[in-house]
């Protein structure tokens, strides 16, 4: 094999590797649709019809697990690339994580409101997003500081709709970030 010939061969792999990684990285939009929609959903029921909510969150909490466990068999299934090897894991070992450490704060400081719950809640995956961001995309962590920033100017300046603003500006964020990343043309896109 020849200089040329060699060059030419891992042009195309890098190419095909490039595509790849567009490809994994553009999917990930499906998955903040899902989330962006569910917080849509589950907090205009609890703005709107406070008594039907828990039920509701539950069943969209349980969709949301299979949605992301079905988006993930789909779109990658046993061969999919992975720009960030593990990320998803981490991912789920950091929410998980927040979750807990979100319960010992409540259990300490004796959050009884379940607006504090919700509003500790939001503000501690918005920080998740955040930290993702700067390991992966940083216009995701902007993304996290809006939606912490807007979140907590809401409970501030008109509390009583602090399920209504975590509905449209974190609900809003995630779909539009979705979108975003779903229509975005990257230069290896045919």
């Amino acid at each position: 094999m020849d200089y040329e010939s060699a060059a030419k061969d891992l042009k195309d792999i890098r190419a095909a590797m490039s595509q790849s990684v567009s490809r994994s990285s553009r999917d990930s939009g499906w998955f903040f649709l899902v989330q962006g929609s569910i917080w849509l959903i589950g907090f205009l029921v609890t703005q709107f019809a406070p008594a039907v909510a828990g039920p509701l969150w539950i069943f969209l909490n349980a969709a949301g697990i299979a949605a992301a466990i079905g988006l993930g068999v789909v779109l990658h299934g046993k061969k999919g690339g992975q720009r960030y090897p593990g990320l998803a894991a981490r991912i789920v070992a950091i929410s998980i994580g927040i979750l807990v450490f979100d319960l010992l704060l409540v259990l300490s400081f004796g959050l009884a409101d379940p607006a504090d719950f919700t509003l500790l809640l939001v503000l501690s995956m918005a920080f998740c997003y955040f930290v993702i961001g700067l390991i992966t995309r940083q216009s995701m962590s902007v993304m996290g500081a809006f939606i912490a920033l807007s979140v907590f100017a809401a409970k501030m300046l008109f509390p009583s709709y602090l399920y209504l603003s975590i509905a449209v500006f974190g609900g809003g964020a995630f779909m539009g970030w979705g979108a975003v990343v779903l229509l975005r043309k990257d230069k290896t896109d045919a």
